[in-house]
């Protein structure tokens, strides 16, 4: 029996000591037997860089890049040069595969003969706890612009890189755009679906996510979480420049992009922001015609800002989280 292709495994890493062995073990764990792990430690100030050398002794299969920081976009850019497999997939270096992940992923693809495969997470807490799939789960095979359309719907399958098992060739020239923090992941993916890939998303859990507070996207509020809108408006213009019918969903993009904006601009007192809160608000006002429910906390949110209620819900957040 000939044996099976490489799968490329990338971890960018950064100050993920607490975290780090039992993601790699989760990989190490895995029923496929042909892989390859490539940590890539982003400048870590703690002992990240030393737990993955000490995983890395003695095992061929374990590749331990170092770099200055630069963030999470160009570590896995780095991870995609040195990878050698035949397919890649991505996991963050607090998230653990189950351990068929990978084998699912791949049987996916192969009996579909797809370009992309695709599963679900369940998230867990800091300590562990499962909490479930917070989706309601989808499964088939999306041919053409099909996954680009589920894309600008904003289908929770399309949200992240991890969770998805790539051929080389699906991915390309795409890389991660350097010096972007929010939504990088979801960019990543939509270039890949530019290409009219032939997808599989099967029903299988094959990632526990696990809900951190120091995460990019539950933090508190920073100048970071503008990036969301600068997706966005990039994602239209490249619809316009390739997929003109799709256009009416990339103000779909628009809105939902504002929303999110939004949702984290709750978390902040500072005066400054206020002109950007209007701002964000009379674009969903502007675009709600366009908008698409992907999942009922979307449509709830939506439901509040048309509502002009922005403001009470801001109020009552904060007095909640007696800011």
């Amino acid at each position: 029996m000939d044996r099976l292709p490489l799968i490329s495994v990338i971890v960018p890493a950064y100050n993920s000591e607490k975290w780090l062995k039992d993601c790699c073990y989760s990989v190490f764990c895995q029923s496929y037997p042909n892989v390859e792990l490539i940590i890539v430690d982003d400048g870590s100030t703690d002992g990240t860089l030393a737990l993955a050398t000490k995983l890395a002794d003695g095992k061929e299969h374990v590749k331990v890049i170092h770099t200055e920081n630069g963030g999470v976009c160009r570590a896995r850019n780095n991870g995609l040069d040195a990878a050698v497999g035949s397919y890649i997939t991505f996991l963050d270096a607090d998230d653990v595969l189950m351990s068929d992940a990978l084998e699912v992923l791949y049987s996916g693809m192969i009996r579909e003969d797809a370009d992309i495969s695709i599963g679900w997470k369940s998230n867990m807490t800091a300590n562990g706890a499962d909490l479930g799939c917070p989706y309601e789960r989808i499964s088939g095979v999306f041919c053409g612009t099909e996954a680009l359309r589920l894309s600008l719907e904003d289908h929770p399958a399309m949200y992240a890189v991890w969770g998805k098992l790539y051929k080389r060739d699906a991915i390309g020239d795409v890389r991660f755009v350097e010096g972007r923090r929010v939504h990088e992941d979801s960019f990543f993916v939509f270039q890949c679906l530019l290409k009219q890939p032939k997808v599989v998303i099967g029903d299988e859990i094959v990632l526990r996510y696990r809900i951190s507070e120091n995460s990019a996207s539950r933090s508190g509020f920073s100048d970071k979480f503008f990036d969301i809108i600068a997706f966005a408006e990039r994602k239209k213009v490249l619809v316009g420049e390739n997929y003109p019918e799709y256009l009416p969903l990339a103000e779909n993009v628009i809105v939902k992009a504002n929303m999110a904006l939004l949702k984290n601009l709750v978390k902040t007192k500072a005066p400054q922001y206020r002109d950007c809160e209007k701002k964000a608000i009379n674009e969903i006002l502007t675009r709600k015609a366009y908008y698409k429910t992907a999942i009922k906390s979307d449509a709830r949110w939506f439901w509040i800002l048309t509502h002009r209620l922005y403001g009470l819900y801001k109020m009552l957040y904060m007095v909640k989280n007696k800011m």
